[in-house]
Order: structure tokens, then C-alpha cells, then sequence
């Protein structure tokens, strides 16, 4: 049976010759009483702290599992970008590549071209040359025949030279 601080200011002793002082009996009773009373509020002002403590302990422990679990989601968000950013890394790199290699396929095209149009110019202006030389050489001819030639008859002088 537990004892109530009211339980022990009302206790009753029965009374005999011999008996204690009643007065300083009943004195030590209340002096109990305001203890226990004393004591059982410290008790539950203890037990409103511990159960404040518990609730910010549980608040905490919450807390600390939340933290944990966004760290490892920020761990895992930040390997997945990694990733992510590699992939585009290694894509763009290819594919600045593929153009690159296109672009120099196509600059080799244009340069085969281009030496091609020359030997082709190339080939025109030897034959050009070689027409002009046998224009030339066919002129000097005629001119040297003209040159070679007699006249069949010389004019006569009572003719006069013709203007035109």
C-alpha cells in the first residue's frame, strides 16, 4: 500500500500509558507528510522533465534519421549527376568527333577537288600554249613565205596607190 502525504497527516496512533508524546509524534507526522509531498512533487516534476527529454530525444533521433536519409539521398543524387554528367561528357565528345572527322572528310573531298580543277586548268592552259605556239609558228611561216615570195608583177606607175 503506498502512502499518501494526506495518508500520513491523518494517521491515528492508539493511546497507552507509555506512549509517545503526541504532540511531537504528530510534529514528525507532518514534518513526513510535507516531504513526501515534497518529494512526490519533485517526483512528477522529474517525470514531466523525463518525459520532455524523451520526446526531444525521440524529436532528435527522428531528426538524425531524417539527416541520414537525406545525406544518403544527396550521396545518391550526386553519384547519379556524376554519372549523368559523364554520359553527357562522353557523348559530346563523341559526337564532337564525328563532326570533326566529318569536317576533315570534307575538306579532303574539297582538296581532291580543287587538285583536280588545277590539273585540269593545268592541262586547258599546256594546250592553250601549245595552240598558240602552233598559231604563232604557222603566222611566222606565212609571213616568212610572204617574205620569200616574188611578186608575179610590179604595179604599174601611173597607178595610183589606192586609200581607202
Amino acid at each position: 500500500m503506498r502512502l499518501s502525504p494526506l495518508d500520513i497527516s491523518k494517521q491515528e496512533f492508539s493511546k497507552s500509558m507509555r506512549g509517545y508524546d503526541t504532540a511531537e509524534v504528530r510534529a514528525f507526522l507532518e514534518k513526513v507528510s510535507d516531504e513526501l509531498a515534497e518529494l512526490e512533487a519533485e517526483n512528477k516534476r522529474l517525470a514531466q522533465e523525463n518525459l520532455k527529454a524523451k520526446t526531444q530525444l525521440e524529436s532528435y533521433e527522428q531528426m538524425e534519421k531524417s539527416l541520414r536519409e537525406s545525406l544518403l539521398t544527396a550521396q545518391k543524387t550526386l553519384e547519379e549527376a556524376r554519372t549523368s554528367t559523364e554520359r553527357e561528357h562522353d557523348l559530346l565528345l563523341r559526337e564532337a568527333r564525328a563532326e570533326a572527322e566529318q569536317i576533315m572528310h570534307e575538306a579532303q573531298r574539297q582538296v581532291h577537288e580543287i587538285r583536280e580543277e588545277l590539273r585540269r586548268l593545268t592541262i586547258q592552259r599546256d594546250a592553250y600554249i601549245k595552240r598558240l605556239r602552233f598559231l604563232l609558228s604557222s603566222q611566222q611561216e606565212l609571213i616568212d613565205m610572204l617574205e620569200k615570195e616574188t611578186p608575179l608583177s610590179e604595179p604599174h606607175h601611173d597607178e595610183s596607190p589606192r586609200q581607202d
